[in-house]
């Protein structure tokens, strides 16, 4: 089965549509929490000073600063964070590709050992009367795609005039 690099990506990507709508959800609700506590934090030193002062106090024993940055700082440190969220950005797109890949073609190789079994889901032309067997593999937006079982020849058909027949589901044995 000859299937490339854009359609393992694709299909990859399909099965891995959780994360990719989930990742945003999660950096908002990460986001929210973090605005929520510094929001909590602002409540409690303008309650009491001594807040203010144990919560400078936890924040030196963690080694984080409780000064504001000076001007120079800021504008060295503003490039600096953006050059490396931007690298986080693209390793995560890298890795998600090289998953997505790797998704795509494990779902190849069980499409493969379905035929490979006799376990297919087969199209049946209805202008073709010939015996041919086509083992379903794909649908996309005009054109589908199926393995010519004989030849193994990959055969491309448009979406309509053909008849889908799902493999006969195997017998339970009832004890």
């Amino acid at each position: 089965m000859d299937k490339n690099f854009h359609q393992s990506l694709y299909h990859g990507m399909l099965l891995n549509l959780h994360y990719i709508i989930f990742g945003p959800v999660i950096v908002a609700f990460f986001y929210f929490v973090k605005r929520a506590f510094k929001l909590f934090l602002s409540e409690k030193i303008s309650k009491n000073f001594n807040n203010g002062r144990r919560i400078a106090n936890i924040k030196c024993f963690l080694g984080m600063k409780n000064r504001k940055e000076t001007n120079t700082e800021i504008k060295y440190k503003a490039p600096l964070k953006k050059s490396i969220f931007l690298l986080l950005i693209s390793l995560f797109f890298i890795f998600s590709l090289l998953k997505y890949d790797k998704d795509g073609k494990l779902a190849a190789i069980k499409v493969k050992e379905a035929i490979e079994a006799k376990n297919f889901t087969t199209v049946k032309f209805q202008k073709n009367e010939s015996s041919d067997i086509i083992a379903y593999l794909y649908c996309g937006s005009r054109n589908c795609v199926g393995l010519d079982t004989e030849t193994q020849e990959i055969v491309y058909f448009p979406q309509n005039g053909h008849r889908i027949q799902l493999p006969s589901p195997v017998p339970v044995e009832k004890s």
